[in-house]
């Protein structure tokens, strides 16, 4: 039986009972996530969730990984909420990860006049989320803010505006891309009657 030489990258085999066995040991291998901040300092001795698993970085900024050798992996990282980063490797291969500062987006979907007679929608990547949110997005990501009047009365109108940062917009739907965090709420409703009675 032959044990797997840890630095020669070559896989062994051993004979058993007249059978060839491939040493596990020699499947196993790990690779070395170096994680820096935006700035390009390196995270140390912090805690990170690596594909939802809470990991510590070392004194070199550095996460240990183990996988089957040469199988690709993809692993999100998250410190703090707001850095992120996604990165591919083959286990047995090294990578530097730059995590990316993400941006706060709130959606304040009440506390206007009329708030209720509206469905506040707001999509993100093709995904609609209705009311109040908040979440960390990706610089750049664009982001559609709609206020729709839902009401179930035919004999009014009503309107409101969408507000980015205490700004009114003018626009019952708006596009915006995130360069930073973002707050949004919109202007008090307006109504308007369109019924035929006095």
């Amino acid at each position: 039986m032959y044990v797997a030489k840890k630095d020669d990258g070559k896989t062994y085999v051993y004979i058993r009972n007249g059978k060839t066995y491939v040493s596990t040991l020699s499947l196993q291998a790990t690779s070395v996530l170096t994680i820096y901040m935006p700035d390009g300092t390196l995270l140390t001795n912090a805690s990170v969730v690596i594909n939802g698993e809470t990991l510590i970085t070392d004194s070199l900024g550095k996460i240990y990984v183990e996988g089957e050798k040469n199988t690709n992996a993809s692993f999100d990282i998250v410190y703090n909420e707001m850095y992120m980063a996604t990165v591919e490797v083959s286990y047995g291969e090294d990578a530097s990860v730059h995590l990316v500062q993400m941006h706060l987006l709130t959606v304040t979907a009440t506390d206007f006049t009329y708030s209720e007679k509206f469905t506040i929608t707001t999509n993100i990547n093709g995904v609609s989320y209705i009311g109040s949110l908040s979440v960390y997005l990706a610089p750049d990501t664009s982001v559609t803010v709609t206020a729709q009047d839902t009401s179930s009365d035919a004999d009014w109108i009503y309107m409101t505006y969408v507000k980015l940062d205490g700004t009114n917009t003018k626009k019952g739907r708006y596009t915006f891309t995130m360069d930073t965090s973002h707050d949004i709420t919109f202007t008090n409703g307006s109504s308007s009657y369109v019924g035929s009675g006095t």
